[in-house]
């Protein structure tokens, strides 16, 4: 642990017995995707087709838990514009590749909307595009970006609103 790297069970992936105290929300490495074998493997199964939703908004009502929204989330590095054409390639690779009819799949099943959400690094800048609906795009700043998530509405189990 001197090297700061927190030791792992390789079978589970916990952490010493004291990881809850010291070590919360600590992983071995930021940069590290501990799915990618999995994902690598998964892929070339041949059984029906894989996907992931990178989030699924969720609001308690009622003291149930309810999905809001599917999110499919994309970065843009750097602090020069992005221009419509980025945006455009974006929404050409949700339909091209099946990650954007799958979650809007996921979406619909849930009761929600999918959305895909382009972020600028540092969160200054978002775009939001309404996958199900197929419009968008809205240029929010963090703040705005903040009030829209809380505006998120879904249906619940009997298919009434819910906040």
């Amino acid at each position: 642990m001197d090297d700061g790297v927190i030791e792992q069970c390789p079978t589970c992936g916990r952490c010493p017995d004291d990881w809850a105290e010291r070590n919360s929300a600590k992983t071995l490495s930021s940069q590290v995707d501990r799915v990618a074998p999995y994902r690598s493997w998964r892929y070339v199964q041949g059984i029906g087709g894989v996907t992931d939703v990178d989030n699924i908004e969720w609001r308690l009502h009622q003291g149930v838990w309810l999905p809001v929204a599917v999110l499919e989330l994309t970065r843009v590095d750097g602090n020069i514009p992005v221009p419509d054409s980025y945006r455009a390639n974006v929404l050409t690779r949700f339909q091209r590749d099946v990650q954007g009819e799958t979650a809007v799949t996921v979406a619909r099943r849930l009761g929600c909307k999918a959305w895909v959400v382009l972020f600028r690094w540092d969160m200054s800048d978002l775009w939001v595009f309404n996958l199900t609906d197929s419009r968008g795009w809205w240029h929010l700043n963090e703040e705005r970006y903040r009030h829209w998530l809380r505006s998120l509405v879904g249906r619940g189990p009997e298919g009434e609103f819910t906040p």
